[in-house]
């Protein structure tokens, strides 16, 4: 009898020792954060099924899953969100020159840019309309391979005489407005971006509607109209938080006393212009009346309930006041600011107009304005964890910057349901530090654990830096060798030209030439690279970036280049007579003048050019 007892107890504890998994993953004992309260709740155990958070225990509570992560104590935060890219800034082959149409091999520079560094979500604010069924498929199929993508079609202006770059839209009218934004609304777009040459009637009737069709909009409002004319208007979001400028500076009576007060000799750099965002700071500060209008316009934007993204790692960048640089512009590649008029005084006053436009962002934080994440950079993964410590340099507490860089961006965004803090029901989009933030600030570059849709992303070798390897060890013949036996190319066109501009970025131009003549061997006949791939613009933009970093001899290597790949370009004729003459000779730059002139009569430049060099 005790023999049948026995048996039968064995029988009802069996399933209880052998119960199987309940979760398919468990992140255990953790300090989890809450992005909403801004607090940290330690001992704690994530549990995950599929995509989603199923719970959240004690640590000290058992918990059955099929893959473990031993967190050990240390933090656990929401993935970070990125509230203002453009795919166009990664997959550019030139200044503002993107291919004309993208596919599913693109969206792993996605992964490379952005999962990696714990940026598990972002909004892309304005591209080529050619590329949203590609990128709203990306949208509307989160993978735990790729961050989550919210497109904002093409950035919204008014009709205007010029020819719009390839990411803007143009609408003609208010009713053209009205019928684009439900036009993106059957498509599923839930984002759109009003930028600066949006003038008040379209505005008015875009907001109108975007409100009707339940898309969240965002705005870049710098030149036409004032942040002020848009908050009454209705639009909440605002885009970077240097435009403040445009709607406070004077420019009638004030421009003048600015460039004298800061001996501006502009060139036309896009990093000049970040640099001179900062010097508008610290104008504004230092003028009662502007100061006093600053202070104003941040009071009504806090009364409102408005949010700002920051965007301030790229003038970081070209005020020197940063650990990793970026430019709003991707070429010429380069690891430092290009401004031609750059001195030790400028640079000071810049770095000090900086530290002025920071304090003034800690001011509209304080006073109520949601800041979220926007670094609209190529490198935005990266990027970012600079931003956290930007903002921590200018006295944000970590759970603020913490808060800003996820939760704001998502409430923001209206992603909230699904994103932005760790909460049961949610996805499982998370980031794990290998060292505390709390614990001191740059932390934020340590080492993570990133959770994507519920499953541990592991980086994929890069291929750029793996092309750039084998050149760097074997040579360019070899590395090229190599690519012709791949029966798969390893490297799509696009990654390829990064390739011969990381090569030109060191200086190595000859491996860039037999890089881009590799490239058009391969991918002549794709109608994105026949037409686009070699902008001759990023070409003799290299050129002059050469000349400016004084190399000149490199410089007159890329411009003969230039010169066979558009022998009908007046403008490349011109960039190689420039380049001979830096390089000290000045009978083949008169000869290359003139080619230059005959290819187009009416090249003025060109024209002051041989009046200036007849004279010597």
């Amino acid at each position: 009898m005790k023999k049948l007892v026995f048996i039968f107890l064995g029988v009802l504890l069996f399933p209880a020792c052998n119960k199987p998994p309940n979760y398919d993953l468990a992140i255990q004992n953790v300090a989890v954060f809450d992005s909403k309260n801004k607090k940290v709740l330690k001992n704690k155990t994530v549990l995950i099924n599929k995509d989603s958070i199923a719970a959240i225990i004690n640590a000290s509570q058992e918990s059955n899953a099929i893959h473990v992560i031993e967190g050990n104590g240390r933090l656990l935060i929401p993935g970070f969100i990125d509230t203002h890219t453009h795919l166009g800034q990664l997959y550019a082959i030139g200044d503002d020159v993107a291919p004309e149409y993208i596919d599913d091999s693109y969206r792993k520079r996605l992964s490379e840019t952005y999962l990696k560094y714990g940026t598990t979500t972002i909004v892309s604010m304005g591209d080529p309309e050619e590329w949203m069924d590609i990128a709203l498929n990306w949208q509307k199929n989160p993978s735990p391979d790729y961050p989550n993508l919210f497109i904002s079609g093409g950035a919204l202006i008014s009709d205007e005489e010029r020819e719009p770059v390839q990411h803007h839209v143009e609408i003609l009218s208010p009713e053209d407005g009205k019928r684009k934004i439900r036009e993106y609304a059957e498509l599923g777009v839930k984002h759109i971006k009003l930028y600066s040459r949006l003038r008040k009637p379209e505005m008015k009737a875009i907001l109108s509607e975007a409100e009707k069709q339940n898309i969240n909009a965002s705005g870049h409002i710098q030149f036409r109209e004032t942040v002020p004319d848009a908050v009454d208007l209705g639009l909440k979001n605002f885009e970077h938080f240097f435009t403040l400028v445009s709607s406070v500076f004077d420019y009638g009576n004030h421009w003048e006393p600015f460039v004298k007060k800061y001996k501006l000799e502009r060139t036309g750099t896009l990093d000049e212009f970040a640099a001179d965002m900062a010097l508008f700071f610290d104008y504004i500060a230092n003028t009662p009346e502007l100061k006093a209008k600053m202070d104003a316009l941040l009071d009504k934007m806090a009364s409102e309930g408005v949010t700002i993204s920051t965007t301030i790692n790229v003038l970081a960048s070209a005020t020197g006041d940063t650990d990793f640089y970026t430019s709003f512009n991707s070429f010429p590649l380069r690891s430092t600011p290009y401004i031609p008029t750059n001195t030790d005084s400028f640079r000071e006053q810049a770095s000090i107009g900086f530290g002025t436009m920071m304090k003034v962002l800690k001011t509209a934080h304080d006073k109520g304005i949601k800041i979220r994440i926007g670094t609209d950079c190529k490198y935005g993964g990266r990027a970012l964890l600079s931003e956290l410590m930007l903002l921590y340099k200018a006295g944000f507490s970590i759970k603020e910057i913490l808060q800003i860089a996820t939760w704001n961006g998502a409430e923001a965004m209206k992603i909230a349901a699904e994103y932005g803090s760790i909460e049961v029901g949610k996805k499982a989009d998370l980031v794990l530090f290998d060292k505390n933030p709390f614990t001191n600030h740059e932390n934020f570059l340590s080492k993570k654990t990133v959770i994507k849709g519920g499953k541990e992303f592991v980086p994929k070798e890069n291929k750029i830096q793996q092309m750039l390897a084998r050149i760097n060890e074997k040579g360019v013949a070899t590395a090229i060798q190599w690519y012709n036996g791949s029966e798969e190319k390893p490297l799509n066109g696009i990654e390829l030209n990064e390739v011969g501009h990381q090569l030109l970025k060191s200086g190595n131009v000859k491996e860039a030439i037999s890089i881009f003549k590799l490239n058009t061997a391969f991918f002549h006949n794709r109608k994105v690279y026949a037409t686009h791939h070699f902008m001759e613009e990023s070409l003799i933009d290299e050129g002059k970036y050469l000349l400016y970093k004084e190399m000149n001899k490199e410089a007159v290597e890329i411009c003969e280049y230039t010169v066979g790949m558009f022998p009908n370009s007046s403008a490349a004729y011109q960039s190689l007579a420039e380049a001979y003459l830096a390089d000290g000779n000045k009978e083949l730059a008169i000869q290359n003048y003139k080619k230059a002139i005959e290819l187009d009569p009416k090249n003025n430049l060109v024209i002051q050019a041989l009046k200036r060099l007849s004279k010597l």
